[in-house]
């Protein structure tokens, strides 16, 4: 059985790193503490900020375990992530696609878009109702609710995306 795994970037460790600091630094102040508890607004930017660097420490973690970024085998594609297994069988096309501003020196998001014959029986298989919620609102909203951020893995993108299209061209099922 061939398997493969893309190892997460180091980048993501000192992006985490700073997290870490800017929490510090904002749940320390009392200044930043009294704009939090008497307004809403403010409240509301701190929680964006705290989940979205939850999701940064859990990267870190995965980097500090040796946890690959992406697994893929003969059988299927694992995103680490977003605790993801995607059987190759059930996968429609997979393609690059990139999000971001188009202008010269600009910086673009690079995602291997992983399309599903049927994306909803695994939509319905993820346990956590918030975030099953959040993909099922915003699946019309991207190419594809299942992706692989290329940004998070180490190597250059053109080579994991042939890593990726080569699995899914050897293993997938008519």
């Amino acid at each position: 059985m061939e398997r493969e795994e893309l190892q997460f970037s180091p980048l993501q460790l000192t992006y985490c790193f700073f997290y870490l600091l800017a929490a510090y630094y904002i749940f320390s102040s009392n200044h930043y503490l009294d704009i939090m508890m008497h307004n809403p607004i403010g409240l509301f930017f701190v929680a964006c900020f705290t989940i979205y660097m939850i999701r940064s420490l859990r990267i870190g973690y995965f980097i500090l375990t040796r946890k690959p970024a992406v697994v893929l085998t003969n059988e299927s594609v694992v995103i680490t992530d977003s605790n993801d297994t995607i059987k190759w069988t059930d996968v429609a096309d997979v393609y690059m696609t990139h999000r971001g501003y188009k202008d010269v020196g600009s910086i673009q998001a690079y995602y291997i878009a992983i399309k599903l014959r049927d994306p909803d029986a695994y939509l319905k298989a993820i346990k956590n109702p918030v975030i099953r919620k959040c993909r099922w609102i915003t699946r019309k909203w991207k190419p594809s609710p299942f992706e692989i951020k290329l940004s998070l893995v180490r190597g250059d993108e053109d080579d994991n995306y042939s890593a990726v299209l080569r699995f899914y061209q050897n293993n997938r099922g008519f």
